[in-house]
């Protein structure tokens, strides 16, 4: 039993020392392995940041334009509705002012367009409304100027005289 012992305890740490040197084969290999893959690993983790960033950008650049195309469409409903007859008149004169000054027509339109809809109120005509909310609109560019304020800042001041705000 003792001869079978010592038998099986010098084969165990063969076996052992064997185990060790083809792990330590296995493990350098793998190492060696690694350092070879190591910058396309890299590469395609800063590739695949880089797609992921370049996703959000347009996905977010996506849904801007969307909601600026509803903002527009938004814009030529009220611009529809408030001038009515007067529409393709009011598309004219904010084109026209819009080369002038540098202002988007469609925010002219738009700020005219709720003008219109106050002085309408008032009792004027269809023409009267949109002379007078055309001419109020061009005189907020007009205040803009001469008192170097924002465009939006001039027209919210004469907006909040037409309702009576003392904003």
């Amino acid at each position: 039993l003792t001869k079978e012992l010592k038998k099986a305890d010098k084969a165990g740490k063969k076996f052992t020392k064997d185990f060790d040197t083809n792990t330590k084969k296995s493990t350098k290999s793998l190492n060696s392995l690694g350092k070879s893959f190591n910058p396309v690993t890299i590469g395609a983790a800063a590739a695949t940041t880089a797609i992921a960033a370049m996703s959000a950008v347009i996905v977010k650049t996506s849904f801007e334009i969307v909601k600026l195309g509803l903002d527009v469409v938004e814009s030529q409903n009220l611009v529809s509705v408030s001038f009515g007859l007067m529409n393709d008149e009011a598309k004219i004169w904010s084109k026209g002012l819009s080369d002038s000054i540098g202002l988007n027509k469609f925010e002219l339109e738009k700020m005219a367009a709720n003008l219109n809809l106050i002085v309408e109120q008032m009792g004027f005509t269809s023409e009267e409304s949109f002379n007078m909310s055309t001419g109020l609109t061009e005189l907020a560019g007009d205040m803009a100027s001469f008192l170097n304020l924002e465009f939006d800042q001039a027209f919210a001041a004469i907006r909040a005289g037409m309702v009576g705000s003392s904003e």
